[in-house]
């Protein structure tokens, strides 16, 4: 018997939890063209909090607003269904973040406009501080 998800209608548990990562190469391409981005952390294995600090100097952190985005409701179900602590959600998985990118306060707006031009969602998630 197939298991529907209880959070995406319409698709099976197994196919909405196998979703394919995403690719981000069309869309990085103007970005990195324009030298709008100063680094960017594919996230992946590791979660935001692992990955996002590999793509920065050791003297800056990320300090990310958890309030910025929606996450995706499977997120909301591993959690709910496994016990997850909110740390180990935040280590563990991308939260709905597939791509950070780095870059000056000043150019958030036009990387922004560009990603959604080139078809994807985008938002500020957080801001860089001293470590």
């Amino acid at each position: 018997m197939r298991r529907m998800s209880p959070f995406a209608p319409g698709k099976s548990l197994a196919a909405a939890l196998l979703e394919p990562t995403r690719i981000y190469a069309r869309a990085l391409k103007p970005i990195f063209g324009a030298r709008l981005a100063k680094g960017a952390a594919h996230i992946t294995g590791g979660g935001l909090v692992e990955n996002t600090p590999r793509a920065l100097p050791g003297h800056l952190v990320p300090d990310f607003d958890w309030n910025a985005w929606t996450r995706p409701a499977v997120f909301q179900w591993l959690q709910d269904v496994g016990g997850v602590p909110e740390e180990d959600m935040r280590r563990t998985f991308n939260l709905g973040i597939g791509m950070v990118l780095i870059v000056d306060a000043g150019a958030a707006g036009d990387v922004i406009t560009t990603l959604e031009a080139g078809g994807e969602r985008a938002f500020v998630v957080g801001a860089l501080r001293n470590a």
